[in-house]
């Protein structure tokens, strides 16, 4: 019974964290359940800012907490960003950024993908970075709005750098018209590898250095 309503408040949360505020305030059994790491994982943080430029209340830095502590993957996605690129705290960004993605959250699967090809020192974190990426592009308008909407606000102290090696080695394949990568339309071109150098040269550029 108590995980039956714990599963509701959960529903509840993923929806509306106003709606998740009046429910818990409706009951004092609600509000105990309300408190449960579940919930918190499943919160929506859509009210939330993304960065924020001023401090937060008590009440929302106790919430954007216990999210992160309840691995909401929304929390540990922005947390991951705000160490990898904003405080340069790259070992601990990846490990944010690395679970998030693991949960299921797309835009880290974009993010670490291209982060883990950049940054490859083997040929087995290079195939690991490919399949993050590939699988992110499966929801890529998603993956890109969500990954350049944060990168927008914050104040960038990391970089990374394309790779001097492309993932493509065969010169005749039809290329990705760059131009044409945040269009909604369909792109153009069959060779995956092209279409994932092509999404790094976005990335690296356009999205972290404004290109």
């Amino acid at each position: 019974m108590i995980w039956l309503v714990t599963t509701i408040v959960a529903k509840v949360a993923s929806s509306s964290l106003l709606d998740l505020f009046n429910l818990k305030q409706s009951c004092k059994s609600l509000f105990e359940v309300g408190q449960d790491d579940y919930v918190f994982k499943t919160v929506s943080m859509e009210k939330v800012p993304d960065v924020a430029w001023t401090s937060l209340s008590k009440g929302a830095t106790f919430f954007v907490r216990r999210c992160q502590e309840s691995e909401n993957p929304e929390a540990l996605f922005r947390l991951g960003m705000t160490e990898y690129f904003g405080h340069g705290q790259v070992k601990e960004g990846h490990t944010l950024l690395a679970r998030a993605a693991y949960l299921g959250y797309p835009a880290a699967s974009y993010v670490l993908g291209i982060v883990l090809i950049c940054t490859a020192t083997d040929n087995q974190t290079i195939l690991q970075g490919v399949e993050l990426l590939k699988n992110a592009l499966r929801l890529k308008k998603l993956s890109r709005e969500r990954t350049e909407s944060i990168i927008r606000q914050m104040w960038l102290k990391n970089y990374i750098d394309i790779p001097q090696r492309s993932l493509c080695s065969n010169p005749n394949c039809s290329k990705v018209n760059n131009n044409d990568l945040m269009d909604d339309e369909e792109e153009v071109g069959n060779c995956d590898a092209c279409k994932y150098d092509e999404e790094i040269q976005l990335f690296c550029n356009k999205m972290l250095r404004g290109l």
